[in-house]
């Protein structure tokens, strides 16, 4: 018999919409979930609580970065391009870009920063790559009152 490896998410997705049962933490630098566990649960080893409940499959990818591994990261992938521009917004959508290939802009909205009134704002590399790890630093907790429930609920789901 083979496990249904997706079981997980449907069991957090029928969980989340009940915003009871949980509340929000927003990290900082240095936090771990193994930090935020003994923090609310009063035990390391209930991590995997805070990783399952927020959908955390890759510690590597999933969780934020420090600001100063986020700073390598950056430099490490963009090298000394990272204060270039990487796209154009308007109202937080994104209007225009630099294609790799191609370093003309490439304007994939027709409200372009030449239409009136309009304020079209560079985001470079390094402000994107910092918006999408701040994404990241706002996870949910699970309530502590309704830890055990939980824990015995996802066992028993799993043995399924």
């Amino acid at each position: 018999m083979v496990k249904d490896i997706l079981k997980r998410s449907k069991f957090i997705s029928e969980i989340t919409p009940y915003s009871s049962l949980y509340f929000k933490h927003e990290i900082i630098d240095g936090e771990s979930p193994q930090s935020l566990a003994v923090k609310y649960y009063k035990s390391a080893s209930l991590y995997w609580v805070i990783t399952v409940f927020n959908e955390i499959h890759n510690l590597y990818f999933d969780w934020p970065m420090s600001s100063g591994v986020l700073e390598l990261f950056v430099k490490s992938k963009y090298g000394g391009d990272a204060t270039s521009i990487s796209h154009w917004e308007i109202d937080g959508s994104v209007v225009g870009e630099v294609k790799e290939y191609d370093s003309s802009v490439v304007w994939v909205n027709p409200q372009s920063p030449n239409s009136d009134n309009v304020e079209c704002l560079p985001i470079t590399f390094y402000e994107y790559e910092d918006r999408l790890n701040t994404e990241k630093r706002l996870i949910n907790i699970l309530q502590p009152d309704l830890l055990s429930d939980f824990v015995a609920q996802f066992r028993e789901s799993l043995a399924k």
